[in-house]
């Protein structure tokens, strides 16, 4: 084991809690459970604990350096892939300024709250044992904070300073390298990326020798590089609700909405009872229990609780909270309605741009205002006693943010589901037909919609709106935030190079091969001119040695 590693797991040791293990018997077990325990979102850190956090972080990252050049030197001569990927992101820190104060011997002290933007990035290696295993490992650093600026050249300085390009590590045998960012500066810093590339491989090429006669370096070096598959996915939603952003207030009037509730929680709950006294009534008309459970279903509605609602049937229009008869004479009936409404008034911090929240937070608001939150807000207002400091910023639901909510709610399904799937295995490539078939799914889902859900939902979403428009709209919506992702990323998924990686490869090599001239892209001309040399998927395990001049 390196040095400097036991020699930060015996200074963990000299001060952790007596009843962890000493440094002799300290395995990365133990290390792996102290690592739990201090980064556990409830835990306040003490000083001594920040110093334990700041010790770990540098086993871990001396840890992953060690596992990557262990990596790279039982790789050999096979092929490396590098996969690299940045993006800022603010965070509010705690500032101190620190002045000699006017008389001598005094200093002036001034605390305060401050927004840092941070680079986060993180690289991915893979290559193959000599006896075919598949060998992985991580590489992290710590955030860059961006206080020079966040433009393309402050990015890819950051990005060149992360680690050395394969071929400058010194590995021999093909080297990928690939590439994700925002698209904000995807253009730009992969140009220059690329560029970087091409002069390492001259570099090389002139210290170095041929991988294998007929085979120049240049052939062996692979660069690759795609738009950040979660953004775009994230900017479909935006894409397919642009038609409905009448202004750019109303995505800000839905915050302050939801933002005042969420700050209003007791408010809310100490007059839920008055609201539901005075606003209950019962109604005995037959209703399809399919239709209802597939509108809370649409609402987002957990399975917990979703039979209890079915069964109650609330529903709040022309003043009144209806209710199915059969529970007129129930003696615990508020209690129930009380019950079912704290499991409705789930709302979740509304955030454009962030990954599957836009269209939860709408479900979550809608929800609420069909069994009435409209008229507890109001009830509340109502009270003398009851603050109106936070509460008042509900007034900001107008009819344009209830409609962009209600379309939002349902239209959200079809990229959140590729955004879902891409949080739990983002290679993109390899798992194209489950990007697809769940986009597929969702639009037949939205497209089979029962009448009695968008009633419902134009009924929230303002007296103007009638169900079979809103329903139009909805669809075009869904269609638009799945071609919208479809063309920015499932396509390129389609192209050179990435549909190499799918399927049959030997046959997709047959064809390559089969072709008059090499592709346009760079790196499958590269491929098509290896396998035209009859290289196939392998070359050379060891590299042959250069003859003495």
């Amino acid at each position: 084991m390196p040095l400097k590693v036991l020699w930060l797991k015996a200074s963990l040791s000299q001060t952790i809690p007596p009843r962890r293990p000493t440094a002799a018997d300290m395995e990365d077990s133990s290390l792996r459970e102290l690592a739990v325990e201090l980064s556990r979102a409830s835990a306040v850190l003490t000083k001594s604990q920040v110093g334990h956090v700041m010790k770990l972080c540098e086993v871990v990252k001396h840890q992953l350096q060690s596992k990557v050049d262990t990596l790279l030197s039982k790789a050999s001569g096979r092929p490396v892939l590098m996969s690299y990927s940045s993006d800022g992101t603010p965070m509010k820190t705690t500032a101190k300024v620190a002045s000699e104060g006017l008389v001598p011997g005094t200093a002036l002290i001034r605390r305060g709250r401050d927004c840092v933007e941070l680079l986060l990035q993180r690289g991915w290696y893979k290559t193959f044992g000599a006896n075919g295993q598949t060998l992985v490992a991580a590489l992290l650093r710590d955030p860059v904070p961006l206080t020079h600026g966040k433009s393309a050249w402050h990015l890819y300085s950051a990005a060149r300073s992360f680690a050395p390009f394969l071929e400058e590590a010194g590995h021999q045998g093909i080297s990928i390298s690939h590439y994700a960012f925002d698209r904000a500066c995807y253009s730009a810093l992969t140009r220059r990326l690329s560029q970087s590339h091409a002069v390492a491989q001259a570099r090389v090429a002139t210290e170095s020798f041929e991988a294998s006669p007929g085979v120049p370096k240049a052939w062996l070096s692979w660069f690759a590089a795609t738009p950040c598959a979660m953004h775009d996915a994230q900017n479909g939603l935006k894409w397919a609700m642009s038609p409905y952003m009448v202004s750019s207030a109303i995505v800000q009037d839905l915050h302050i909405v939801i933002e005042s509730l969420r700050n209003s929680v007791l408010l809310l709950h100490s007059h839920l009872g008055i609201f539901v006294r005075g606003a209950i009534a019962f109604t005995h008309e037959p209703y399809d229990r399919d239709e209802v459970y597939e509108f809370w279903v649409a609402l987002g509605v957990g399975a917990d609780v979703i039979d209890e609602i079915v069964d109650l049937n609330p529903w709040y229009t022309d003043g009144q909270l209806w209710v199915s008869g059969k529970w007129e004479h129930s003696d615990i009936l508020h209690e129930r309605i009380s019950v079912v409404f704290l499991h409705v008034f789930r709302l979740k911090r509304f955030a454009e741009t962030r990954w599957c929240t836009a269209g939860a937070s709408c479900r979550a608001l809608i929800a609420c205002l069909a069994v009435g939150l409209e008229k507890l807000v109001t009830v509340v207002r109502e009270d003398p006693k009851a603050s109106d400091y936070y509460i008042h910023g509900f007034t900001r639901l107008r009819p344009p943010v209830k409609k962009y909510m209600a379309l939002a709610a349902v239209v959200s399904y079809v990229p959140d589901s590729f955004l879902g799937e891409l949080l739990e295995d983002d290679r993109v490539t390899k798992r194209l037909g489950v990007f697809e078939s769940v986009m597929t799914e969702e639009l037949a889902w939205l497209e089979g919609l029962k009448p009695l859900t968008w009633q419902r939902l134009a009924h929230l979403a303002g007296n103007e709106t009638t169900p079979q428009a809103l329903r139009s709209e909805a669809l075009l919506g869904g269609q638009a935030a799945c071609s919208f992702v479809t063309n920015r990323v499932l396509t390129a998924a389609k192209g050179m190079p990435w549909c190499l990686a799918r399927g049959d490869l030997d046959a997709k090599l047959k064809d390559l091969a089969s072709l008059s001239e090499p592709p346009a892209d760079d790196t499958a001309a590269k491929v098509y001119r290896l396998v035209r040399q009859g290289r196939s998927k392998r070359l050379p395990a060891e590299p042959s040695q250069p003859e003495p001049s």
